[in-house]
């Protein structure tokens, strides 16, 4: 019996060595991540008053460092492109646990499919696979089912196939800035750039319940933390869905007093009609994106500054 005790405890150790080979796989993993933004963030290292969170409308359109140079008070943008409101409901939490200063929040959504199936919006685990050695994010891919409880005591558990991926390099359109904002210089070849037909028509049948109680948990979360929110529809080459504009606000404002407000961009500025502000219809190209910022810094200043907003240009509500 004491000898297949001794054996276990041996087999036991070993194992625990041979653990720890697996740390030093995620770790390294988690290391060579072109995007270390979500690092920054569960490290503490993003402090920022303002924070843009959103789907690749968010990280290409709004430029964070210009709202700072705007506003006059700090700005990051953590838009993850083919994201979704669930993902941004799990970034919000995270912003909350770890940036003491923040005050405003700035959702970018997603005309007309931010509460429809969409298959180029996803939850991005796979932006969280690359960083479960930070508990409070395998945390989370256990509660989503995507790790074993068990690994929170034994880091094999904790990876993945693509953890031993160490050739990840960044697309031509993945250049970070330092303000967290990813604007694309150029514009997509091919784009025939007809004004795309978008249906006037919305089905609220059609909307994903969970999608729906992530957008309304985003807002609920923004109230009770006391964080003022904006949200903010941006310019596509063809026209908004009004009646998801419409359903979206019904959303936010059907309680009332909610510190929150509404942004749908300036449809008459004939700049958002000309494609070469567009790298392609749903996504400005820098030059778009400096001038949509500037809308956005222009309009959120009096807010901030706790003055009156008379002359805003495009449509607000709250």
């Amino acid at each position: 019996m004491r000898q297949f005790i001794n054996k276990l405890l041996l087999f036991s150790m070993l194992f625990l060595v041979f653990d720890q080979i697996f740390f030093i796989v995620i770790q390294n993993s988690s290391q060579i991540q072109y995007d270390k933004r979500i690092d920054y963030l569960v490290e503490n290292k993003i402090q920022s008053e303002i924070i843009i969170l959103g789907s690749s409308r968010a990280a290409r359109d709004l430029i964070a460092g210009q709202i700072s140079d705007s506003t006059g008070i700090s700005c990051y943008n953590l838009g993850f492109p083919g994201s979704t409101i669930e993902f941004h409901n799990f970034i919000l939490k995270k912003v909350i646990q770890h940036n003491q200063n923040l005050k405003y929040i700035i959702l970018v959504i997603d005309n007309p499919v931010e509460l429809l199936h969409s298959e180029s919006l996803k939850f991005r685990f796979d932006r969280l696979y690359p960083l479960s050695n930070f508990s409070e994010i395998n945390n989370e891919l256990i509660l989503r089912g995507e790790n074993h409880f068990l690994s929170r005591y034994l880091n094999s558990m904790r990876v993945r196939k693509s953890n031993f991926n160490w050739r990840i390099l960044p697309g031509p359109n993945d250049t970070i800035h330092l303000c967290g904002s990813m604007p694309i210089s150029h514009q997509q070849k091919g784009r025939k750039w007809d004004s795309a037909f978008i249906s006037k028509s919305y089905l609220v049948n059609k909307e994903i319940i969970e999608k729906r109680q992530a957008f309304t948990g985003f807002v609920k979360l923004c109230e009770t933390q006391n964080i003022k929110l904006f949200i903010v529809s941006p310019p596509n080459y063809y026209k908004p869905n009004l009646k998801f504009e419409s359903r979206i606000q019904h959303l936010v404002f059907s309680q009332p007093k909610r510190n929150v407000i509404y942004y749908l961009y300036n449809q008459n500025n004939p700049i958002y009609s000309n494609p070469a502000y567009y790298y392609d219809e749903s996504h400005l190209k820098i030059n778009g994106a400096r001038i949509f910022t500037s809308e956005i810094g222009h309009f959120i200043t009096p807010f901030i500054s706790l003055k009156s907003n008379q002359n805003h240009r495009g449509s607000a509500f709250h």
